[in-house]
This record gives C-alpha cells, sequence and structure tokens, in this order.
C-alpha cells in the first residue's frame, strides 16, 4: 500500500487487484473480509477529513459515470470522530453526489459502529431530515460481522424505525 500511495504505478495494480471485489470472492466471507480490511485501512486515519473524504466519494462517482454505471450507492464508515464532525463530513458527500452528472445517481449509506450505533446517529438523522438527504439511503452495519447480534441493538432499531415514521419521504433502509 505504501508503494501505491507514493505513486508506484506496478504497485498500484497489485492493490487494485486487492481492492476490486469480483466472481472470486463470492461466497467466501473470509477473503472478503480480508479486503474489506484492506479497503478500510488504505490511508492513515491522520489523513481522514472532509476534504479527503469528500474528494473521495467525488473520485469514486467520476470513475463510476466513466464506467457507465448510472446508479450507485456507497457506504462510508465514520469512526473516531464526534457526531459534528459526523455531520460535516455526511452533509459535505451528500452535497457532492448531489452534484453528479445528469443521468447518474448516486447515494450514501452510512456505515454505523457496530459496538455503539449511537454516537453519529443525531448527525445521521440530520443530514437524512435536510436539504440534501434525498441523497441517503440508508445505515449500514459493516466490518465486523460476528459477536453482533441484531438482537441486541433493539433499542437502536427502534429508533430508526421512529426516525422512518416520522420522515417517511426520507425513511432509511437498515443494512445488515
Amino acid at each position: 500500500m505504501v508503494r501505491a500511495g507514493a505513486g508506484d504505478v506496478s504497485a498500484r495494480r497489485v492493490f487494485r487487484n486487492l481492492f476490486v471485489f469480483g466472481e472470486g470472492d463470492a461466497g467466501n466471507f473470509p477473503r472478503f473480509q480480508a479486503k474489506m480490511n484492506v479497503t478500510t485501512s488504505g490511508r492513515p486515519w491522520s489523513q481522514r477529513g472532509l476534504n479527503s473524504e469528500v474528494h473521495f466519494a467525488r473520485k469514486s462517482m467520476d470513475i463510476q459515470v466513466r464506467q457507465g454505471i448510472h446508479y450507485a450507492e456507497q457506504r462510508n464508515l465514520f469512526s473516531r470522530i464526534s457526531s459534528n464532525e459526523a455531520d460535516q463530513r455526511i452533509s459535505g458527500i451528500l452535497i457532492a453526489f448531489d452534484g453528479a452528472t445528469e443521468g447518474f445517481q448516486t447515494k450514501l449509506a452510512v456505515s454505523l459502529d457496530r459496538a455503539n450505533p449511537w454516537l453519529i446517529w443525531d448527525a445521521v438523522q440530520n443530514a437524512a431530515a435536510g436539504p440534501f438527504g434525498h441523497n441517503l439511503t440508508g445505515i449500514d452495519f459493516c466490518f465486523f460481522e460476528e459477536g453482533f447480534p441484531p438482537a441486541e441493538k433493539r433499542a437502536f432499531f427502534d429508533a430508526v424505525r421512529d426516525f422512518n415514521e416520522r420522515h417517511p419521504e426520507r425513511a432509511l433502509a437498515t443494512l445488515i
């Protein structure tokens, strides 16, 4: 990853093969999780911020448009940040997605921390109910799948249902 980040073209090709999910990954959860670990740790936490998050979202969207994809849903895990920071990052990405090329839609599903999904729930609700909330499709419980049964999050799922009942035009899907 260090060589790829430094611009080494041959390393970028190798990294791309690790990053892309394909037929060989189907039905192989350990392989999927290994690739997911690579994609989620591709850059140090110190380099993550509003500008880099929005830049990455726009760059991904531009690549998808060039590939002829007309609808895409991106997931983004906002971890180790405050609700205020999450509010800024989610809003920045939603605004970027609102500027998509005509005939193309890209949406966001916010990935939540499985251990404590409440950490940025207020930011997610604010974004969903805000002016660009039509670009926010759901919440996602990704990453460490094992050891976090949904039944343990009943109170949180009740809060999501309550939000959806109050805002049916901006209802959020729950992805697990």
